[in-house]
C-alpha cells in the first residue's frame, strides 16, 4: 500500500502489476522508480544480479517519505 501511495497509484493496481494481471505504462514505471528511489531502467533490466543488488539495497535502507 505504501508503494502505491508513494507512486500515486492505487494499491490494487500495484498488486496487479506484481501478479502480472495489469499492464504498465512507461509513466507508471517512472512513478514507481521515483517512489523506490531507483533509475527507471533498473525496473526494466534483465540483469538479475544488478536487479537483486538494488532490491537488497532498498530493503536495507527502509526508505520512508
Amino acid at each position: 500500500m505504501e508503494l502505491g501511495n508513494r507512486a500515486d497509484r492505487h494499491f490494487t493496481f500495484i498488486s496487479g502489476i506484481e501478479c502480472g494481471t495489469h499492464n504498465v505504462s512507461l509513466m507508471t514505471i517512472h512513478l514507481i522508480a521515483r517512489a523506490l528511489g531507483v533509475d527507471p531502467g533498473l525496473l526494466l533490466t534483465d540483469d538479475e544480479v544488478r536487479f537483486q543488488a538494488a532490491l537488497d539495497s532498498l530493503r536495507s535502507e527502509d526508505v520512508r517519505p
